[in-house]
């Protein structure tokens, strides 16, 4: 075999090798165009509200136990848009931290009954007993499937229970099991009859896992705290 063949057999074996190394490397890790319809997402894929924060703070006192709120604090909402395959149903675990009011919600039910204060669907009732209006809605809804969740549902009827009772807030800490497509508008709603007030951090309960840069604790006031722990399809 001359020289110039050998060299030439051997350059084809290169380029055949290149060839395929190229032709079987994976895409880059993490890359979101690359990924595959119906894989779990990270938590970024519900933007904001991965590490959402909603606080309230208190104005002038209105008595030991209560003050007044702003009319800029009286209604919120942000929305976020689920990333992800349209076409996938997905199981998003939300976990909320925090100090709330109760309010009374009617129509839906108790998610499960080991959470006294997750309530899905149904809406805020509108009975003014024991003036049960005056207090905030804590809401997130999403459009696709269509459905509401209340975060601080007053099973426990303290709203009925007189002055002391209906003039705590509670602190809260679990897990929302939300369903959601691909592309759905998952929001956070507050919205608190005007004037009314709300109920202050008289006893200075701290919540534990809220970042202390977001929020300096005893806070006076209300506040929770989103963070998303998964989203898997749905059954998946």
């Amino acid at each position: 075999m001359n020289l110039r063949s050998s060299s030439s057999s051997l350059l084809l074996v290169v380029s055949l090798s290149l060839g395929c190394a190229h032709k079987g490397e994976a895409p880059a890790a993490g890359s979101e165009s690359e990924q595959a319809p119906g894989s779990a997402l990270g938590p970024e894929a519900l933007g904001p509200l991965h590490g959402y924060l909603h606080k309230l703070s208190c104005g002038e006192a209105q008595d030991e136990r209560s003050c007044k709120l702003s009319a800029d604090q009286e209604r919120s909402r942000t929305d976020a848009t689920l990333a992800g395959d349209p076409n996938t149903l997905y199981d998003v675990l939300l976990r909320v931290r925090g100090l709330v009011e109760p309010r009374r919600y009617s129509g839906g039910a108790l998610l499960s009954p080991d959470n006294k204060w997750l309530y899905m669907g149904g809406a805020p009732d509108p009975s003014r007993a024991n003036n049960g209006q005056a207090y905030n809605v804590y809401q997130i809804s999403v459009s696709d499937p269509k459905q509401d969740y209340f975060l601080n549902r007053d099973t426990d009827n303290h709203l009925g229970s007189g002055y002391g009772p209906s003039h705590t807030t509670f602190e809260v800490d679990y897990v929302i099991p939300l369903k959601a497509r691909g592309g759905a508008t998952v929001s956070v709603i507050t919205d608190d009859e005007a004037g009314s007030g709300m109920i202050n951090n008289a006893d200075k309960t701290v919540v534990e896992g809220v970042p202390a840069e977001l929020l300096p604790q005893p806070w006076d006031g209300q506040f929770f705290y989103l963070e998303v722990e998964s989203i898997t399809p749905a059954g998946g």
